[in-house]
């Protein structure tokens, strides 16, 4: 049997220091270290300048104002619609009353009764009774079973005509 030779602790055993002898690591395949990769964050704001930085606050700002306008102007033309629809329900919901959703500013109805009276709306209600009627923005004229209405006004008080109302007699 061969002679196997143990290590001793005084022995040339190379413990890292001895001379000559070539102290970098072996590589092997299959066991080398990954790369190390830094992530790197997708915008770096430290490169901006301070007046960048101004810049993109008071764009910031100004984008959020408008948002918070366009979102309250909004709501509240929800709210107009809303109100307009509650005050036509008495009309909707009776067999007495014709209710005109988009008519046109000058315009003629035929009801197939005899007609009582006209509610316009603008931006107010306003009432015509049987006859002729002019309050210098629209002129009416409801005759038996014919109602017609013209607006010719063009002051600050002559809005377009909304929607109409026609009252029949009972």
């Amino acid at each position: 049997m061969p002679d196997v030779k143990t290590p001793l602790a005084n022995d040339n055993v190379n413990t890292g220091n001895t001379p000559g002898v070539d102290q970098t690591p072996v590589k092997r395949p299959g066991l080398e270290e990954p790369e190390t990769k830094i992530n790197k964050p997708l915008l770096d704001f430290g490169k901006i300048s301070v007046t960048g930085k101004v810049i993109t606050t008071i764009f910031s700002l100004l984008l959020l104002l408008v948002g918070i306008a366009a979102g309250v102007l909004l709501v509240q033309q929800q709210q107009e619609i809303r109100e307009r629809a509650s005050g036509n329900e008495k009309c909707i919901n009776s067999s007495l009353c014709t209710f005109l959703d988009e008519p046109s500013n000058t315009d003629t109805y035929k009801a197939r009764t005899e007609i009582s009276h006209l509610l316009i709306t603008g931006s107010a209600v306003y009432r015509f009774e049987s006859g002729v009627s002019d309050d210098s923005c629209l002129r009416v004229i409801i005759s038996k079973n014919i109602a017609r209405w013209s607006k010719y006004g063009t002051g600050d008080g002559c809005e377009d005509v909304v929607s109409v109302q026609v009252w029949l007699k009972k």
